[in-house]
């Protein structure tokens, strides 16, 4: 998006031709900044699959109308992801990405358990961040002395 924004500012770019308006930006406010910046400059903007004239107050009214609800559903499906999330949390189930380290992920329970043959070096690097008040200079101590994550990281 910069580097088009910097070619519409130079003078190279006559039309923008996106697929569809929500590839543009996710809120009403980012695409009217998008928009002054192309007006300020005369630089048509046409959807390839979205019909609208922006050169008339219906056209307009239609884009504002297509910008609104994109940015509508963008929220309901952050809500409902955070809603689940929660969900899932409050029944002890993993959410997901890379376990914590020196914890497992149960595919089954779906949930995190710490790992048995790493509990005592997850305690030592507890108390030793504690005792150091840096988590980094923990870890430092504890891969001095060759405990290092798994994958080796």
């Amino acid at each position: 998006m910069q580097s088009l924004l910097r070619e519409v500012r130079s003078g190279n770019v006559d039309v923008v031709v996106p697929c569809k308006l929500d590839r543009i930006t996710h809120y009403l406010h980012g695409f009217y900044e998008f928009w002054k910046i192309l007006n300020e400059h005369k630089v048509n903007f046409v959807s390839a699959t979205q019909a609208f004239d922006t050169s008339t107050r219906m056209g307009m009214l239609m884009l504002n109308m297509l910008l609104s609800f994109g940015q509508f559903e963008r929220e309901m499906i952050v809500e409902r992801v955070s809603h689940k999330i929660a969900e899932r949390t409050k029944k002890s189930l993993w959410n997901g990405g890379w376990a914590p380290l020196r914890y497992s992920h149960d595919p089954v329970s779906k949930q995190i358990h710490p790992n048995p043959a790493e509990a005592p070096i997850a305690r030592r690097d507890f108390e030793l961040s504690k005792e150091l008040r840096s988590a980094a200079k923990a870890a430092d101590l504890l891969n001095a002395e060759g405990l290092r994550p798994r994958g080796g990281r």
